[in-house]
């Protein structure tokens, strides 16, 4: 068994819960395409580690909040 707590980036073996810059923190919740976003997503914090059995199999997604990124358009 392995615990993962230490991903920078959002993947598919993370729930996103929410974003710590919002003081709504825990109703806000990770856009329906978050899965898309994977790799593009920075992780904040852990809120509880992934575990992977020894061969890399998700058994339980890390929760995780995310960084909280507004993007500008020109």
């Amino acid at each position: 068994m392995k615990l993962e707590y230490q991903s920078s980036v959002l993947q598919d073996i993370h729930k996103n819960k929410g974003y710590p810059s919002s003081p709504e923190m825990s109703s806000v919740r990770a856009p329906p395409n978050a899965h898309d976003l994977a790799g593009e997503l920075k992780i904040a914090c852990y809120l509880w580690p992934g575990l992977l059995d020894g061969g890399g199999k998700l058994i339980r997604a890390g929760e995780v909040l995310c960084k909280f990124e507004e993007v500008t358009m020109i």
